[in-house]
């Protein structure tokens, strides 16, 4: 697979999509370039690469929450967050219309992506809010400016499983039961008064 000039550190660009045979220690990276057709021209970041915000260009702080991790802007308070998280977080209902639009586009090219750097399309974020948020479809990243997250329901966590009950008081409701059954089993009796 030809390779353009030595790309800035952290980016390739494709130029060519022959078919290459990948050895076991070609990284990650080597097979989303390889994967990639040339005449998109993709950038493909490196591991390592630092996200920027779309808006100020600088480096973006890595947030750890309990369900995964989201990308914060310092200076403007903008968020980059996966498809992924967004789905475990937020009702369907508030996601799938985002990424709908996005894939069928229904809307425009925007700002540049946190991660690869390739347009990212603008979207609405739903049918009543006015709010038009950015989609990589490559990353498959959300973009979301300062408080652009208000109109998302967020998913309700399910209800716990009931506890055990402890070995004893099962044993006790199936002794019970297993005598209400067998009541049942004699039924009345031909000299009992009705």
């Amino acid at each position: 697979m030809a390779l353009a000039e030595p790309a800035p550190p952290g980016k390739a660009e494709l130029t060519n999509a022959e078919s290459v045979a990948l050895t076991p220690d070609q990284s990650n990276a080597s097979l989303a370039r390889t994967l990639q057709p040339a005449r998109l021209s993709l950038q493909v970041p490196a591991m390592e690469a630092e996200l920027l915000c779309p808006a100020c260009r600088i480096p973006l702080t890595e947030m750890r929450t309990g369900t995964g991790i989201i990308w914060r802007c310092e200076k403007c308070d903008g968020r980059a967050v996966g498809l992924q998280l967004l789905r475990r977080t937020f009702t369907p209902e508030s996601i799938n219309p985002l990424w709908l639009h996005a894939i069928h586009n229904e809307g425009s090219i925007a700002r540049p992506c946190p991660s690869c750097g390739n347009p990212m399309f603008e979207v609405a974020l739903d049918s009543s809010s006015g709010i038009r948020i950015e989609v990589c479809r490559i990353c498959e990243f959300v973009w979301f400016d300062a408080g652009e997250t208000q109109p998302l329901q967020v998913r309700l966590a399910p209800k716990p499983p009931p506890p055990p009950l402890a070995q004893e008081a099962g044993e006790a409701i199936a002794l019970a039961k297993v005598q209400q059954l067998a009541e049942q089993a004699r039924g009345p009796d031909f000299d009992s008064a009705p």
